[in-house]
């Protein structure tokens, strides 16, 4: 077992970002639930995925035959279409926005002086084909958190677009679709680590998922963890998801009847913490209390079952906004909303461009409060008219606040 983990996860005797869980006493424990568990896992396979419809993700570094996949801080991820259009980047995300009323924009992070690890955080937004739209973010973490993040991009479209999720969409029971296929996207998980040697018990995603009726009359979400969706019109934060942490009463009272521990820790600039442990454990912690992954801390209360809300659409003026925290860590809903609707009511808005201009404040932001640690950030717009204006991403582009060589600006 690999001692580091990432920001979701804490040692009490850790600084507040960079975790090394050391205890010889908590590995070993570890090391027996672990196989514990895999003993008791299942026989399952994982899922065998068809893609339908189109959909795009972020492109995610690939080991090489010898070297490990890296990435470089604030790199600024491409897309990756499930559909080979030919189409260079720049014209793939006009389409997007013009076509679909979407756009997505995902930069790594900086998780230590040097870091040239794999980020974590993807999206997805996606045309299925029962002609729904799905809009997604997921927010990997711990160790090589990034492949459940991408594992999940391929498997959540796949099981809503089939039985029984498509006989629940086509009836309009958006919740029970979502619940399923949360479900089904844990399943294959566990089974996809165990088919690929790939350990699941310290890492795992955070989900948030839209879908969006082809009438775009109403929103359906499902949430898992901390990456927060709003829905917002000109005046206004409209509706928004609540995270998914032990500061919640209703969920730290889950987390304990399931015999999960909260411990709150306070940091020396006077902020306040409460993450989970394991039963009879103190360490590792996780900061969230729903995920994807995260096997050890499965029967202490840490669950995959989203929490699901379904929203009215009043206005078709209306837009859906899903964020990885890396965004609400030090901006609120309204500054966001803000920041956004300024972008957006300029003289030649364009929403790729708003998308990368709030991943720019919210870098700026880490900034202001951080030495140089600066979490993964992902940003994903839907307009519910159906399309974004768009203008030439190649005009207006400045590189993030910290950025070296300009990497946060597409080539």
């Amino acid at each position: 077992m690999h001692p580091s983990v990432s920001s979701e996860y804490s040692h009490i005797a850790a600084a507040r970002h960079q975790t090394i869980v050391t205890d010889p006493e908590i590995l070993e424990e570890l090391r027996k639930r672990k196989e514990a568990q895999r003993a008791q896992a299942s026989p399952s396979r994982a899922a065998e995925v068809k893609t339908q419809g189109e959909q795009m993700s972020c492109q995610v570094p690939e080991d090489g035959w010898l070297f490990s996949a890296s990435e470089e801080p604030f790199h600024l991820r491409t897309w990756r279409s499930s559909l080979a259009t030919g189409e260079d980047q720049e014209s793939l995300v006009a389409r997007v926005a013009s076509d679909w009323g979407m756009t997505a924009v995902s930069c790594k992070g900086c998780k230590s002086r040097g870091d040239s690890t794999v980020g974590q955080d993807n999206f997805l937004i996606a045309k299925l084909a029962n002609d729904w739209k799905a809009v997604c973010v997921f927010d990997g973490h711990g160790v090589d958190g990034h492949w459940p993040a991408w594992r999940v991009t391929e498997t959540i479209p796949h099981f809503l677009q089939e039985e029984p999720c498509s006989k629940m969409l086509k009836s309009g029971d958006g919740a029970k679709a979502l619940t399923h296929a949360f479900k089904a996207a844990q399943e294959d998980l566990e089974a996809y680590a165990l088919e690929s040697g790939k350990d699941l018990h310290l890492c795992g995603t955070t989900a948030t998922v839209a879908l969006i009726p082809p009438g775009h009359d109403s929103i359906w979400v499902a949430t898992a963890g901390d990456s927060r969706a709003m829905l917002v019109d000109q005046q206004r934060v409209l509706n928004e998801t609540s995270d998914h942490k032990a500061t919640r009463k209703d969920e730290a009272d889950r987390i304990k009847d399931a015999g999960g521990q909260v411990i709150a820790t306070e940091y020396d600039d006077g902020t306040e913490d409460c993450r989970i442990a394991p039963k009879d454990m103190v360490s590792p912690q996780i900061a969230i209390s729903r995920s994807l992954g995260d096997m050890i801390f499965k029967d202490s209360g840490v669950t995959a079952v989203p929490e699901v809300v379904h929203w009215q659409v009043s206005s078709s003026e209306s837009l859906l906004v899903i964020c990885s925290d890396g965004v609400w860590e030090f901006l609120s809903s309204e500054e966001v909303r803000e920041i956004l609707q300024e972008s957006l009511q300029g003289s030649a808005p364009s929403a790729p461009e708003a998308a990368h201009l709030l991943l720019q404040q919210a870098r700026r932001a880490w900034m202001q409060h951080e030495a140089f640690y600066c979490d993964d950030i992902t940003v994903v717009l839907a307009s519910l008219t159906g399309t974004c204006p768009v203008q030439n991403q190649s005009k207006t582009k400045e590189p993030c606040p910290g950025c070296q060589n300009q990497s946060c600006i597409p080539q």
